[in-house]
């Protein structure tokens, strides 16, 4: 079993082993199939592929099926080597496809979502660094000018001091 899916536009895969990747393009031609048509396809194969001991079965069956929400393709998935054919089921697997699609879909979009708005938190992150160095920066100035100030007021007291003491001695 594999499921191919499509996030902000990047092909994934998963398989039932929790096997996850990010193929550039999909080869199989039987999902190509599928995704073009977006319609169900069905490969009857022998029933060896599957590996199975029994000799119940005389075919095997691969299932590929489209993943719609609405009018939207999801994604796409496929299994191997099953021992029952679609038609065999086919009542019963709309409902369960439109099922899966669905909670699909809602997974991209919580993906998509949290992917947003880790973005836009790292974003006024990024003002909010940026802020605090101006502030900084003003400070220093601030506050280097207050030195500034106070220095300067006591070179203005020592000078009156100063001019004090020697108006002082001029008038003794």
């Amino acid at each position: 079993i594999i499921l191919y899916y499509w996030i902000d536009g990047h092909l994934f895969s998963a398989d039932v082993y929790g096997n996850k990747m990010q193929p550039d393009a999909i080869d199989d031609e039987l999902v190509q199939k599928a995704l073009a048509t977006r319609e169900p396809v069905e490969l009857e194969h022998d029933f060896s592929d599957t590996q199975m001991t029994t000799t119940e079965f005389g075919s095997a069956y691969t299932w590929v099926y489209p993943l719609l929400v609405g009018d939207d393709l999801i994604g796409v998935f496929k299994m191997e080597n099953l021992h029952i054919g679609m038609r065999d089921l086919y009542g019963q697997l709309p409902t369960f496809f439109k099922y899966v699609s669905m909670v699909l879909k809602n997974e991209i979009l919580g993906h998509t979502s949290l992917k947003q708005a880790y973005d836009q938190l790292r974003e006024m992150n990024d003002t909010l660094e940026a802020k605090n160095r101006e502030l900084e920066r003003m400070n220093k100035i601030f506050v280097g000018r207050e030195l500034r100030m106070v220095e300067l007021k006591e070179q203005i007291r020592v000078l009156e001091e100063q001019a004090t003491a020697a108006n002082y001695r001029k008038d003794a």
